[in-house]
């Protein structure tokens, strides 16, 4: 007999078979999420065993949102692989937590004050998993108008965080300030506290002046004052209907907000002080007057042209004249509010009710030419002007002996400066005026520390 020895090799050369589910997945509060093989795993298998089952991804987060291809690795005991994919679906239940704000809009001056998402949306409380912020509504700026104060407006704010989840929110809007038209110069030579307020409701206003009060000369202007705009002839009226503090409290119409603008003005102590004054030249002497007037609390002006009128009543029925004055002011003037104290350190409050401006907007070039406009100050030096309107020439007739040179200065109704002449202490002035424009002209005319002002037309053929 014979025997040998074989030896016999037997190899696995089959694959395992992996076998993949789909999954669906959440994320959490913190944007995360993870997967186990066991998870993906739907029977894997293989004749001698399976060593081992790994996943080339179990972490997810933010940015997996979606669909997401994972595979697994299936290794048999024999060292053979095999793969399949599956594919996991992230998704993000959790939606966002907001908040609104509640904005104050102020309005002083302006027709309209856009609101933009900074002013209705808290960021700061602002909560999502993945930090994701896409406003829906609203989809631009919130348009406010000056028609709306004393309103509360509810805007609704809408967001979503790109993943299917919305949340929603109101800002109420409260809308306050002046009314339409209306601006506080936050003090005219009052560098204070010089405060406005309005009650849109009851229709009054009330201004605060911290403790600034007029001093001599007079040439400039120190006050809280709120205004308006009047165009042409027309009117601006109230009722002081509080006051608290001594001082006085009234209306003005006034060419400029500068302190030294010319101006009419008339107010009241709501005791027994009606305070009348009027500036018919910039930066010159308003000389206030106290005149005693017992319950006077109904105020109004009155512009004609260039001519001012300002009455008082106690009843809103009869009304006393106090001031009637020419002043060669603009066609559109600040008419409006104004406070100050008496003697100054004293901080002073009023109230306003039933205020009332009524205006043409009329062009006051179109004047009548019977309209003499001069400025109405104490003047010992009587001027004619004549032919008047002209076209070709002008005299300007000084009726006293007046010994000293004449100055001449002629404005257009831009206020700018035109001519310049000198009468050389004779008692006529003749102007050759064929070459000036068609219009309006004013001769300011000064006699040492007297000015006086003449109204000129030149037409032309």
């Amino acid at each position: 007999t014979a025997s040998c020895i074989s030896v016999l090799t037997i190899e696995d050369q089959i694959k395992p078979e992996a076998i993949c589910q789909d999954l669906t997945i959440q994320l959490d509060e913190n944007g995360e999420a993870s997967i186990t093989v066991q998870a993906i795993d739907n029977g894997s298998n293989d004749a001698c065993g399976i060593s081992s089952l790994t996943l080339n991804q179990t972490a997810f987060d933010c940015s997996h949102y979606g669909a997401n291809i994972v595979n697994l690795s299936v290794t048999d005991v024999n060292g053979n692989v095999s793969t399949c994919s599956s594919v996991v679906n992230v998704e993000d239940p959790i939606g966002p937590t907001i908040s609104c704000l509640n904005p104050i809009i102020v309005f002083n001056g302006e027709t309209s004050i856009s609101v933009d998402m900074d002013k209705l949306f808290d960021y700061n409380s602002y909560v999502d998993n993945c930090d994701i912020l896409n406003f829906d509504t609203p989809s631009e700026d919130v348009m406010v108008s000056c028609d709306q104060i004393g309103n509360y407006i509810t805007i609704s704010v809408s967001v979503n965080d790109g993943h299917g989840n919305t949340a929603s929110c109101d800002a109420e809007i409260y809308v306050d300030g002046l009314p339409c038209g209306w601006t506080n110069t936050e003090g005219i030579g009052c560098d204070g506290d010089n405060l406005a307020d309005y009650d849109s409701n009851n229709e009054v206003f009330t201004l605060t002046n911290d403790g600034c009060a007029p001093s001599y000369p007079y040439t400039s202007d120190v006050m809280s004052f709120v205004s308006t705009e009047l165009c042409g002839d027309g009117y601006i009226k109230a009722l002081v209907s509080n006051l608290d503090g001594d001082g006085f409290a009234g209306l003005m119409l006034r060419n400029g907000l500068e302190e030294g603008a010319k101006k009419i003005a008339i107010s009241t102590n709501m005791i027994d002080r009606v305070k009348k004054e009027a500036r018919v030249l910039d930066n010159y002497p308003a000389w206030p007057q106290e005149v005693l007037s017992y319950d006077k609390i109904w105020l109004k002006i009155e512009r004609t042209g260039f001519y001012f009128k300002a009455y008082a009543s106690a009843d809103d029925i009869t009304y006393i004249p106090f001031i009637y004055q020419a002043i060669q002011m603009d066609d559109c003037l600040h008419a409006g509010l104004f406070i100050q104290s008496k003697l100054g350190g004293e901080i002073v409050t009023a109230e306003f009710e039933n205020v009332e401006i009524q205006n043409t907007n009329t062009n006051l070039i179109s004047t009548p030419n019977n309209i003499e406009t001069e400025i109405s100050f104490p003047e010992s030096v009587e001027v004619i002007v004549s032919p008047n309107p002209t076209s070709d020439f002008v005299n300007i007739d000084i009726k006293q002996n007046y010994e000293q040179d004449v100055r001449l200065e002629v404005y257009n109704l831009q206020g700018q400066l035109t001519h310049r002449a000198a009468s050389q202490k004779k008692n006529r002035l003749q102007l050759d005026v064929s070459n000036w424009d068609a219009g309006t002209y004013f001769l300011k005319m000064n006699f040492g520390d007297q000015r006086i002002t003449k109204r000129l037309i030149i037409t032309k053929n």
